[in-house]
């Protein structure tokens, strides 16, 4: 949704994520956008076959979607 490259694990990437989420996410409703996202991401924004057709957050949210960034990730590799 946020389409960014920055890890966030820690640092800058992790600052920039609690910022993105401090301003997308009412307080008091982090339980439910949690859910919420979980749900997507398994059923629409799926890292093999994006289903973006389908999504309802394509039009406006997705940033991936409106910078034409959408494409099947890579299997990660096996440590």
């Amino acid at each position: 949704v946020f389409l960014g490259h920055a890890r966030a694990a820690k640092g800058a990437g992790e600052r920039t994520l609690w910022a993105l989420a401090e301003r997308a996410i009412p307080r008091g409703t982090g339980r439910e956008w949690n859910n919420a996202l979980m749900d997507l991401g398994a059923t629409r924004c799926v890292s093999r076959a994006p289903r973006c057709p389908t999504c309802p957050m394509r039009r406006g949210v997705c940033r991936a979607h409106a910078a034409g960034a959408v494409v099947p990730a890579p299997a990660r590799p096996r440590s």
